[in-house]
């Protein structure tokens, strides 16, 4: 299968266990130009490749490699959800894996924020609030979507002071919701201590990546 190819399975850890807990999919040499030519995608664009990874990932399975744990983070905007919202649900119900969408805080409009809430109630699937902190986060967001995971940036965090980035995290955790922080581009050591300090659980970045698959 060609789309095969493309993609990349970058590991989410946990940091108190060494384990491997989830799969976020990438496509393979993705980069800040890919970025922002995704970012002006229409929703029937962003469909085919949620479909197109959805396909590589069951036929991974099928031929015996795909890695488990079987939980893997797939990006869709959050407008592409409520437009196919039916045939999402419906196709995530069939899967023999966890699907975790990943929703872009910052591409959520305030508008979508009930519909997305409604949704959610039903969902078959499991929900991760990616890049928050990178644009006027709300804390608000997170207890209207209660989302199972929240993904802080550290490339961006690293230019909030350290005071703030505390405040930050401690006011999600004091929220009291059933969800798991995840610090992102963790690629140095002191990424890493960072996340640490901060006491989130779960991190993921190419620093692990490398220490998980050194041959």
């Amino acid at each position: 299968m060609k789309n095969e190819a493309l993609i990349k399975l970058e590991p989410v850890v946990s940091l108190r266990t060494d384990k491997v807990v989830a799969y976020e999919v990438l496509y393979r040499g993705f980069n800040r130009e890919a970025e922002k030519a995704f970012a002006s995608i229409d929703e029937e664009w962003d469909y085919e490749i949620f479909l197109s990874n959805v396909l590589t990932l069951r036929h991974m399975l099928e031929n015996g490699v795909l890695p488990e744990p079987h939980r893997f983070l797939l990006n869709i905007k959050p407008s592409t959800l409520l437009v196919f919202a039916g045939s999402i649900m419906s196709l995530i119900e069939m899967l023999p894996f966890v699907v975790i969408l990943e929703l872009r805080e910052d591409w959520i409009r305030d508008k979508e924020l009930v519909e997305l809430a409604s949704l959610r109630k039903e969902a078959p699937f499991l929900l991760s609030l990616d890049d928050f902190g990178k644009g006027a986060s709300n804390i608000d967001r997170i207890i209207t979507l209660e989302p199972n995971l929240v993904k802080l940036d550290l490339e961006v965090l690293n230019k909030v002071p350290a005071t703030s980035l505390l405040h930050l995290v401690e006011s999600i955790k004091g929220l009291k919701l059933p969800l798991q922080l995840v610090a992102e581009k963790v690629e140095t050591q002191e990424h890493l201590k960072k996340t640490r300090a901060l006491n989130i659980g779960l991190a993921q970045g190419y620093l692990l990546e490398k220490k998980l698959f050194v041959v």
